[in-house]
């Protein structure tokens, strides 16, 4: 039997970064079919204001939630991968319910840790460290929670894409008096997703605004609500191949 080491973990965590370059190929050539329409209005409510509509939404392919769904279960794995061979550093013989524990409150922590109890001392207090109750920000933001939420979901139903979000915005604006505004949530067709104020009726058709769109999650009651789903995949990955990995190479190469 080979030495326990990092080696299979990482070629799972390498396999989901496929995937999620995948997701993003995917999400990149349906938003550059212009999937929405931008329509520009003056405010009937307000004549110094012009306001920015969003029209014509196409529903994301499923294909979407499919590889979101396949480097959702590479990058889950990746880490039940670390626990076994963690495990594996205190016993031949780990138990076969081991896996790696993510919690967002102590009590869960002391109910769950069992999952790693073949583990050295010294990785089972990396695992703890790493947890999102340890966080001093809100548990269930944090991106191991989001992960493992995904995760569950995922393997129970279709994850659901919602549609888009506003990821930035470009407005020309004349003047220290012209202001804009963006709505960053996602978007249903008729939104207002931005408007700009201070600038005159004859002037508002010359100078252009811009919008880029995210695909989102569709799920506001879960942790992940309607999060970008590349980002919020890339930002896990990061956070694991450069911050939760490395914790465990001195015991663990």
């Amino acid at each position: 039997m080979s030495a326990p080491s990092q080696t299979g973990p990482q070629l799972r965590l390498a396999r989901a970064a496929e995937h999620l370059a995948d997701l993003k190929a995917e999400i990149d050539a349906f938003l550059e079919t212009k999937p929405y329409l931008i329509e520009r209005e003056d405010d009937p409510e307000n004549p110094d204001r012009e306001l920015f509509r969003v029209r014509a939404i196409t529903t994301p392919p499923a294909r979407i939630a499919t590889l979101a769904g396949d480097c959702i279960h590479g990058l889950r794995s990746s880490l039940d991968h670390l626990a076994w061979q963690l495990a594996l550093l205190g016993t031949d013989t780990p138990n076969e319910r081991t896996e790696f524990p993510i919690c967002t409150t102590r009590e869960a922590w002391l109910r769950n840790c069992w999952k790693i109890a073949d583990a050295p001392r010294r990785a089972r207090l990396e695992v703890q460290r790493v947890q999102p109750y340890r966080s001093p920000d809100i548990p269930t933001h944090e991106l191991l929670w989001i992960l493992h939420r995904l995760w569950n979901v995922d393997k129970h139903r279709h994850l659901h894409v919602l549609g888009y979000a506003t990821e930035s915005s470009i407005f020309n604006l004349t003047g220290e008096s012209s202001k804009s505004g963006v709505n960053h949530g996602p978007m249903r067709d008729g939104m207002v997703v931005g408007w700009r104020t201070g600038i005159p009726p004859h002037e508002r058709p010359k100078l252009a605004a811009y919008f880029d769109f995210a695909v989102t999650f569709g799920d506001p009651a879960e942790s992940f609500g309607t999060l970008p789903v590349y980002a919020t995949l890339n930002a896990t990955n990061n956070y694991l191949r450069w911050e939760v990995f490395p914790r465990f190479r001195a015991c663990l190469p």
